[in-house]
């Protein structure tokens, strides 16, 4: 007995100290939303005085939130101002118009102006008291909630077909909602919702660390079936509070990151067949792994020249380790347009507290194999391995003109060439002004190598086909987002089951090949297969041709990772038929007229 007490309290301690190591508060992420609701605020007589009159500006940009789902409260906040100084027409783009006068006065909505002006609200008015006030902070996550994109399904990305990349971004809170992904507006997917503790590990959004809870297969399917759709997803790393964290600490800290950001990427979870058809077909798909790319959103990082140096050591670290492994691997950067603004508002040649998020250090990072060359957008998709996104709120008719105008002042010559290359301005939707879309993506096509839309999901029950209120904007992308290239249709079911199957069809077609062969080994070998074979010619035809010239032809023209290749190469196996059926033909034709028949004895 003496023993066996000091043993069981030993392991209640270690399973109390497993299960708190387990799932930690501190690290589970939480979304925002308003909540017009009078029975919470009836006590404060502003709000109460607010809600009688629905017809201020206050209550209308505060009604234009409802229903609508922030990342953070900052992100929240800064919407609200841009609604509520919209609604309120105290910055219009046409400009105010003088009572004396009869002319538009001289106050226009600048930048410089739209800027000072929130400044100066978010001192004087009573709004942010109002946001704070309907805040709704939710974070019901569990580690039941498993994401699962069901209720509806599509074809395989359109991505030769869409002028640039286009990203998607799946907010971690709608795992519980029944949604679907429309894969055949994007490019790549990214899962946003990992966050970092201070010891450099990764937690789930409920708070349960990340590396266990993905051991499981019904944990990391969704990769499986974005691969299945011919798109790679990339995982969103997240950390906003640093101030626990010291500077003589980063070094450790980023070298725990590393290592768990490698094993949460390298590891392999297609199925064994899969593994043997693409070792065979040498590696023509390259989704393998749970992971194909990370993405770190480091908000309010120190700008001090020490973090700053670790930052630049640690993401230089962590592409060499992550690229051994996979060179088609991405590691991006996000930040919010709010940092480039501060930026912004310093002397482009000014080196006091750049931090991470200056222009200067991106190109730095973002260096390209082809420096001082152009690089046309097919040489950037294939050589580009870094990606710097930048979230833009909306309503986006600023915003997205601050990012190039801050380029501009910041960088030139190569430099500029290389960033903007590697800059993908992120649309967080409202899900409200559908119109609006089709013009951003135009814009973004012009000025861009690519965009990425936020939250990428979709109603089951909304309309798939158009740009309209609750639609769908994968189908907003294929709409406008092609090239010349694209038919702006979507996928024949034909098509959408081989894309989905194609490593099945690979199999039969490897296998059609490996008995077409075996047929010729045993025709040139075997004395009796020769003979049946020169009586039943057609049998041999039909085994050698027939089952090769139909899988070739279906996966030349459905398998996307085939179909990419054209030209005199991607005809090249039906030469190598027409040449055996061609050799087989005068063969036989020369047999029969130049030899003498054999017998078998």
């Amino acid at each position: 007995m003496k023993i066996k007490l000091p043993l069981i309290g030993i392991i209640a301690c270690l399973l109390a100290v497993f299960s708190f190591a387990e799932k930690d508060a501190n690290t589970s992420m939480s979304y925002y939303q308003i909540v017009l609701d009078s029975n919470r605020v009836l006590a404060d007589s502003t709000l109460r005085s607010l809600f009688s009159d629905t017809s201020s500006s206050e209550y209308k940009a505060l009604k234009s939130l409802e229903g609508i789902v922030f990342r953070d409260s900052e992100s929240l906040l800064n919407y609200g101002f841009n609604s509520y100084v919209s609604l309120s027409n105290i910055c219009a783009d046409t400009g105010s118009v003088s009572k004396k006068k009869g002319k538009r006065s001289s106050h226009r909505c600048t930048d410089r102006y739209w800027q000072n002006t929130q400044e100066s609200l978010r001192d004087t008015s009573k709004f942010p008291k109002l946001v704070d006030a309907l805040m709704v902070r939710e974070n019901d996550l569990d580690t039941s909630v498993v994401v699962k994109w069901s209720g509806k399904d599509c074809g395989c990305s359109h991505k030769d077909e869409l002028d640039g990349d286009v990203f998607g971004i799946y907010p971690f809170w709608y795992a519980k909602d029944l949604k679907w992904v429309d894969f055949e507006g994007i490019t790549r997917l990214s899962y946003y919702g990992l966050k970092i503790d201070d010891h450099g590990k990764l937690f789930m959004p409920f708070g349960n660390l990340a590396l266990p809870y993905l051991e499981k297969k019904e944990h990391y399917d969704f990769v499986n079936k974005a691969h299945r759709h011919f798109v790679k997803l990339d995982w969103i790393v997240f950390k906003d509070d640093w101030n626990k964290l010291e500077s003589s600490n980063l070094q450790s800290f980023f070298a725990k990151l590393t290592d768990e950001i490698n094993q949460l990427l390298n590891k392999k979870i297609n199925s064994p067949l899969e593994r043997i058809v693409n070792a065979f077909t040498f590696y023509a798909d390259e989704y393998e792994n749970r992971g194909d790319g990370v993405t770190l959103y480091f908000k309010n990082y120190p700008k001090t020249d020490v973090a700053t140096e670790a930052f630049r050591v640690f993401f230089g670290q962590l592409k060499n380790t992550l690229s051994s492994v996979n060179k088609e691997v991405l590691v991006n950067i996000m930040m919010d347009r709010a940092d480039l603004a501060d930026e912004m508002k310093r002397h482009k040649k000014s080196q006091e507290n750049r931090g991470i998020y200056s222009y200067e250090n991106i190109a730095e990072l973002f260096a390209l194999s082809e420096n001082g060359k152009r690089m046309s957008k097919r040489q950037v998709k294939n050589e580009l391995n870094n990606r710097l996104f930048v979230v833009v709120d909306e309503p986006v008719s600023r915003g997205k003109r601050f990012i190039m105008d801050g380029l501009n002042q910041h960088l030139d010559g190569v430099d500029r060439r290389k960033l903007l290359q590697a800059i993908v301005p992120v649309l967080w939707l409202d899900r409200m002004q559908w119109n609006q879309l089709p013009k951003d993506a135009m814009y973004y096509v012009d000025s861009y190598y690519g965009m990425g839309i936020a939250p990428y999901v979709t109603d089951v029950n909304a309309a798939d086909t158009t740009c309209d209120i609750d639609g769908n904007p994968g189908a907003c992308m294929i709409q406008h987002f092609e090239n010349d290239e694209g038919k702006n249709e979507r996928q024949g079911s034909i098509a959408m089951f081989v894309c989905k199957h194609r490593w099945l069809f690979r199999f039969m077609n490897v296998i059609a090949f490996f008995v077409a062969v075996a047929a010729l080994v045993g025709y040139f070998v075997s004395y009796r297969l020769e003979d049946y074979f020169n009586n039943h010619l057609l049998y041999l035809l039909g085994i050698v041709v027939v089952p090769s010239t139909i899988m070739m032809i279906i996966i030349s023209n459905f398998d996307p990772a085939v179909s990419a290749i054209s030209g005199i190469f991607g005809m090249l196996p039906i030469f190598i038929l027409l040449f055996v059926i061609v050799a087989i033909l005068l063969l036989q034709v020369e047999r029969k007229t130049d030899m003498p028949k054999r017998f078998m004895k």
